[in-house]
């Protein structure tokens, strides 16, 4: 998480204030936890929601239609982050005098 200024102008941040708001007035669970288990919980709801907008929304349809869902198998989910990056040089285009 991540804390932003009110009156920031940042998309969303009104939308995030409602929802602290209607959150603080509800009863809280004395659930204790460790970071390690919020850690988890979020990603886990954060891949949830992810998935969803993948499998609903309108962009990458072409890439969907090959790939439904992200396979952990894959093998470049087994790269370094910085070596699944491909870089191609960029061609410089140089019109016809």
């Amino acid at each position: 998480m991540q804390w932003i200024p009110g009156h920031s102008n940042t998309p969303g941040n009104d939308k995030a204030d409602r929802l602290a708001k209607k959150g603080s007035t509800q009863e809280q669970p004395i659930t204790a936890t460790t970071l390690h288990t919020a850690k988890q919980i979020l990603m886990t709801t954060n891949k949830e929601i992810w998935l969803n907008r993948w499998a609903m929304g309108n962009t990458g349809r072409e890439v969907y239609s090959h790939m439904a869902s992200p396979n952990l198998n894959d093998n470049i989910n087994h790269l370094a982050r910085r070596d699944q990056i491909r870089s191609e040089p960029f061609l410089e285009f140089k019109p016809n005098t």
